[in-house]
């Protein structure tokens, strides 16, 4: 009884692990989804291209050029929707794939069914093979797809189909079938586990060791991304923040107790920023920068004196400074009032405000145009 539980247990553990992975990675599963269809929609739409294009110009056999023809346009709509639609609105990509996935299976049984010559549907039962193994997704979602698909495949075969073709097409249907759940379920893990990794991995070089924040690199990704890439929400605001006097602050402490505080900082900039919307990078040193977007001018003045108090409100002792603690000061910009060039030009006018403010006496926020 008692191993029963404990086995129970552990299978339950297993499968919240799975979901949490899951749910943690959709973001680039939904990316990675969208590669394959945009892939393997361009393919079939050429292909169907091919067979539209030669029928055209055949005597015989027009009939079907409204199926080829239609099943072109179709596969090619689907390209274009992934390429330059949903490629921008990720959480499309899982609808597309799966409403082009039902399509394709529709098409392949009515042209292995109604076609002439009537003999085994090769199109059917190799998208009843590869489709499991190409979407990731929860697995009843597919498989449920895949079972009733072939269940409509095998009486469609029964009632329009000779009796010997209908029998080995509902012979390869089960099959092939089994074969291409079971291909599915053995890939579906090794999937997961290698985006899983994938993200570990890029987590660990984009994050700085020392405060767990986003670092320089991971900065200079994002400002390129948001650079070459069209967005609907573009970056309007950039936040400087710099440890007035931390020089001093290691010198009289030295590097370990330094390496506290910046842990410390990390730790208060994270939490403070995470509810605006904003992202935290370790820029430098003791320097830091905060992007984000749909904030205007004033408001930002608001959000950078609440970060001076909440960074007061941690008294971290530095006898050195006027206050007896450790401070910080703020510059800040906002893209369309400051009339930035591009996102680098509005960080450097962030970076003109934290000098403003340095200069005033520090322990203040100061905008690029006060």
């Amino acid at each position: 009884m008692l191993y029963s539980m404990i086995d129970l247990y552990q299978k339950d553990l297993v499968k919240m692990v799975k979901k949490s992975i899951f749910i943690r990675n959709f973001q680039q599963i939904c990316k990675v989804n969208n590669h394959i269809l945009s892939r393997l929609s361009l393919t079939i739409a050429l292909i169907w291209g091919v067979f539209f294009f030669f029928l055209s110009i055949a005597a015989s056999e027009r009939s079907f050029l409204p199926f080829f023809g239609l099943c072109f346009l179709v596969s090619g709509s689907v390209y274009l929707l992934s390429k330059f639609i949903v490629s921008k609105h990720v959480y499309l990509v899982l609808p597309l794939m799966y409403a082009y996935l039902i399509y394709c299976l529709l098409a392949a049984i009515y042209f292995g069914v109604f076609t002439p010559p009537q003999s085994v549907s090769v199109t059917f039962i190799c998208l009843l093979v590869m489709s499991p193994s190409l979407i990731i997704d929860k697995r009843w979602r597919i498989n449920s797809i895949m079972i009733s698909s072939a269940i409509l495949f095998g009486l469609t075969s029964f009632f329009y189909q000779a009796a010997l073709i209908a029998k080995m097409n509902i012979i390869n249907c089960i099959v092939f079938g089994i074969l291409g759940l079971v291909m599915g379920q053995l890939m579906y893990p090794i999937q997961i586990n290698y985006i899983e990794t994938q993200r570990k991995l890029t987590k660990q070089r984009d994050t700085d060791i020392l405060t767990s924040l986003f670092n320089r690199r991971k900065l200079s990704d994002t400002l390129d991304n948001w650079d070459s890439n069209y967005n609907p929400h573009p970056l309007t605001v950039a936040i400087m923040v710099d440890i007035d006097q931390f020089k001093q602050y290691n010198d009289r402490y030295g590097h370990q107790r330094g390496d506290v505080c910046l842990k410390q900082m990390g730790r208060c900039f994270s939490s403070f920023f995470k509810p605006y919307g904003l992202s935290i990078f370790r820029y430098g040193g003791e320097e830091f920068v905060a992007l984000g977007k749909e904030y205007e001018y004033e408001e930002l003045r608001s959000i950078c004196q609440k970060l001076l108090k909440t960074v007061e409100a941690l008294q971290i002792p530095f006898p050195e400074s006027p206050d007896g603690i450790l401070t910080i000061s703020i510059g800040f910009a906002e893209y369309n009032l400051c009339h930035a060039y591009d996102y680098k030009d509005l960080i450097d006018m962030a970076d003109q405000g934290l000098y403003k403010a340095k200069e005033a006496g520090r322990n203040r926020a100061v905008g690029y145009l006060d």
